[in-house]
């Protein structure tokens, strides 16, 4: 519905499961947790950077407060371990959004996903756990950890601002990420 009030799971649950590639119109798209398959393609409407700076709404994915109360669960979750079949996911073009400031992960990951040209606000985690992965020319504001156990994974032309913590990677995995061009303040 994209209207920032239905619960849309369920329409994204439906899109992921019979099409690789998905488009996301402009609109507000509130979800809980939707679960992505192997080699799926989420694409917004115009880039948010663009939207932004004309006015316009582009493609808005609110996190909604998961009834557990863990800060961290809730978004796009690619990243069901006993299974190898949700891998080589593409995000682009797309926003995240806490519905309530300091919930929800925005990108829950796995191996070698593609991120590029995304913003992610106000949430727990920005991005999470992603392994062999590129993130490009996003832009993580306002979240309490803006990405968070990343391994062996590519950071580029990316701005971190006002997050608690930029970027905390994990130690004890052979951590070789590549990060160049970014902008972490505070």
């Amino acid at each position: 519905v994209g209207d920032g009030k239905t619960d849309d799971t369920r329409a994204f649950e439906t899109a992921i499961s019979k099409h690789r590639h998905i488009y996301v119109p402009s609109g507000r798209y509130l979800v809980q947790k939707v679960y992505m398959t192997y080699s799926v393609v989420m694409e917004g409407e115009t880039s948010p950077y663009a939207w932004r700076e004309q006015g316009q709404q582009g493609s808005v994915i609110l996190v909604k407060k998961d009834a557990s109360g863990d800060k961290g669960v809730g978004g796009f979750i690619v990243n069901n371990w006993g299974s190898d079949n949700q891998n080589s996911c593409t995000f682009r073009n797309l926003c995240f959004e806490a519905q309530e400031v300091g919930y929800g992960t925005g990108i829950w990951g796995r191996w070698a996903c593609t991120i590029d040209t995304c913003l992610f606000r106000n949430l727990a985690f920005g991005v999470r756990d992603y392994h062999a992965s590129r993130l490009t020319n996003c832009n993580f504001d306002k979240c309490d950890i803006g990405i968070y156990g990343l391994t062996d994974c590519t950071i580029s032309n990316t701005a971190i601002s006002r997050c608690r913590v930029g970027i905390e990677t994990y130690s004890n995995l052979g951590n070789y990420n590549l990060i160049n061009g970014c902008r972490i303040e505070y």
